[in-house]
Parts: structure tokens; C-alpha cells; sequence
């Protein structure tokens, strides 16, 4: 009976050194891990913020009573327009009669001034040619009527002033053809007609444009931006603009102009509220987007790029308020604290703690420990 007792306690004995041998195995077995070090790398500062996409070049066209009524809307949506292309027309009875009335005055004026040079022509052949010496003309010819002279001098003046006249009445007639060419609005621009608001009554003014013409060759991107992010965004800076409807699609676009005021809140200002200091920004596209005008895309701004030493993020830990990493030293995982500068989604900026001839670990494990003795892969 002793004996089996003696045997079994063995066999538990033999049972609880394996078991202690395979803990002090395990605790000592070396991990298999992956190395990098630090690289050079150019990293970018980027700031998101959402726009809207319109045309670069673009012409709206509102109702001006002054040139008088809406006759005629003469273009169609889709409709490709070229600079000088009459796009609205107007009537207004007044400027008809007003041109005739000059033409009128430029004919009569005319007519008038014929009739005087005809006169002083007439006068000139019944005047004879004073001799050298006066009062001794030759035998049997007449004297000089001075009632003629006088004549002749106030055909000038007549003259002089119908010329005034004339030019007054042709300027008057340039001024009415004018007037005539504001009943036709034509486009500034090559373009394309992207909306027509029919329904404008005419005669009066209104918020929404009747004829709107765009250049769709050359798209921007509005947004509006912080006051903080304001101080970041130059021009020049290039950018990338995605969508939600085309994720996997992006296009470049560069920063062309930043507002120097800020941009108005009606809305804010009408309920006596303090609203966020937006700026407006336009970027330029440099591709074509497959989108229509008014649609809102996300806008990535690279407000700063530097070449710095850099580290995959994957190989950067933290603890509370501590910032480090794990490198391979004879043959073991140290732990070293690290001061991390600008980063992006991948990458980030190593500023202290570590040297490019430290082999970093990367994507360590939550169980990995200073002093642990690892491998390298």
C-alpha cells in the first residue's frame, strides 16, 4: 500500500517539474519580430474641409428693367454659346422712337448745311475781284456790293453753327443705337447655358438669374475655411478633391485665391447671434471631374510638406503620456522613449530618442516587454 502511495506521489512530482520547466520555457522562449529603422521621408500637413464644385468662368444674367421688358429667352439649357452670342432680348418701345427722332435730326441738319454751301457758292460768283488800288476798277466793271460781303460772313456763322448742330444730332443717334444694343444681353464668354429660370417676370428685378453661362472647361472648388486654418492655406497649395459618390476616385486641384474678408452669416447677423469667422478659398482643377456643378466634394489642402526621419506608426506605442518604441539590442527588446514630431495616417516624424542605426521593432505585441528576448525575422 505504501508502495503505490510512494509511486503516485512520484508521478505528481515528475507532472509539476514538466509543467515548471515549460513555463520557464515559455518565459524565456525568443519572439519573432520584424525590424525597421528610421527613414527619410517627406511628410504632409493636411487639412480637410468640404466644397462645393462650379464653374471657373461663369456669367449669370439678371432682369435690368431700365433696358425695358423681357421680350425673348434665345438660347436653351445645354446649348454651347460663344462670346458675342445674344443670349436674352428686351423691347422698349421708347428707344425705337427715340433713334428715328436722331435720324431726323442728322438728315435736316445735313440738308440745312448743303443749302448754305450752296449759297456761299453763289455768292462767290456774283462777287468780283477787287483791283490793287481801290476805286479804280477797270472800265465797265462793278464795284464790290459790301451788302454782299455782309452776306457771305453770316453764311459762315450759319454754316459753323448747322455743324454744330450736325455733330450734336449724329451723337445723339450713336447714343440711341446704344440704347438699341442694351435690348439684346449677349455672352461674355465661350460657354455652355447651364440654367434657364423662365419663370422671371418681366419688368422687374429678381434674386435668381434669368440665363446663367458657364465655362466648363475650367472648374473651381469654393469652401470656406477657420480663421485659424485661414493662416495655413497660401496660394499655390495644392490639394486633392474626393467624393463620397466616387470613393476610390480623386483629382488635383492648387489653391488660387483666399478672401481677405471674412465671409457674411446673414443668418447669424439677422438673429443677433455670434456666428464662427469663416474665409472663403477657390481652388483651381486640374482635371476634368466627372460631376455636375453644385456638387459638394471633400477637399484635402497640404498646408505644409517637409523631409524629415520618420518611423511607421506601427512601430510607435503609448502609454498615458509616454511615447515610445521597442529596438533589438544584443539580442533583446528594449524599451525607448521617443518624441514624436508632425505625422500623417502611415508615418511619423522621429525628432529624439532613437538614432537611424536602431533596428525598431514593428507592430510589437501587447505582451512584449523591455528585457524580453526576441529574434529578428
Amino acid at each position: 500500500m505504501k508502495k503505490k502511495l510512494w509511486i503516485g506521489a512520484g508521478i505528481v512530482a515528475v507532472i509539476a517539474v514538466l509543467v515548471t520547466i515549460s513555463v520557464y520555457q515559455k518565459s524565456h522562449a525568443e519572439e519573432t519580430v520584424q525590424v525597421t529603422r528610421l527613414q527619410e521621408r517627406v511628410l504632409e500637413e493636411k487639412l480637410t474641409t468640404s466644397g462645393t464644385l462650379s464653374a471657373g468662368n461663369q456669367q449669370m444674367v439678371y432682369l435690368q428693367p431700365d433696358r425695358g421688358e423681357l421680350k425673348k429667352i434665345l438660347v436653351k439649357p445645354g446649348q454651347k454659346v460663344k462670346k458675342g452670342d445674344r443670349l436674352i432680348e428686351y423691347e422698349n418701345p421708347t428707344l425705337k422712337g427715340e433713334k428715328e427722332q436722331a435720324e431726323l435730326q442728322v438728315q435736316t441738319a445735313k440738308v440745312k448745311l448743303n443749302s448754305l454751301y450752296r449759297q456761299k457758292k453763289q455768292l462767290g460768283k456774283s462777287t468780283v475781284t477787287p483791283s490793287p488800288n481801290p476805286g479804280q476798277g477797270a472800265p465797265g466793271s462793278p464795284n464790290p456790293d459790301p451788302g454782299m460781303a455782309a452776306s457771305k460772313e453770316e453764311i459762315d456763322q450759319q454754316i459753323q453753327l448747322t455743324r454744330l448742330e450736325l455733330k450734336q444730332a449724329q451723337k445723339q443717334l450713336e447714343l440711341a443705337k446704344s440704347r438699341q444694343n442694351r435690348l439684346f444681353v449677349r455672352a461674355e464668354n465661350n460657354g455652355t447655358v447651364v440654367q434657364i429660370n423662365e419663370n422671371q417676370g418681366a419688368g422687374q428685378s429678381a434674386s435668381e438669374p434669368v440665363v446663367v453661362v458657364a465655362d466648363l472647361g475650367q472648374l473651381k472648388v469654393t469652401a470656406n475655411i477657420s480663421e485659424y486654418d485661414a493662416l495655413k492655406v497660401k496660394e499655390g497649395q495644392t490639394a486633392a478633391i474626393k467624393t463620397d459618390a466616387l470613393p476610390d476616385k480623386k483629382w488635383s486641384a492648387q489653391v488660387e485665391k483666399i478672401g481677405l474678408l471674412p465671409k457674411k452669416n446673414l443668418a447669424a447677423e439677422a438673429a443677433n447671434e455670434d456666428a464662427q469667422v469663416t474665409y472663403p478659398v477657390e481652388l483651381n482643377v486640374k482635371e476634368s471631374v466627372p460631376m455636375k456643378l453644385g456638387s459638394r466634394l471633400i477637399l484635402e489642402i497640404v498646408t505644409s510638406a517637409a523631409k524629415v526621419k520618420a518611423l511607421p506608426q506601427s512601430a510607435i506605442k503609448e502609454q498615458g503620456e509616454q511615447t515610445f518604441v521597442f529596438v533589438v539590442e544584443k539580442g533583446k527588446a528594449v524599451q525607448k522613449t521617443v518624441k514624436v514630431g508632425r505625422s500623417n495616417e502611415q508615418f511619423a516624424e522621429i525628432v529624439s530618442g532613437i538614432t537611424a542605426d536602431h533596428q525598431v521593432i514593428v507592430n510589437p505585441t501587447s505582451e512584449l516587454a523591455s528585457g524580453a528576448e526576441v529574434k529578428i525575422r
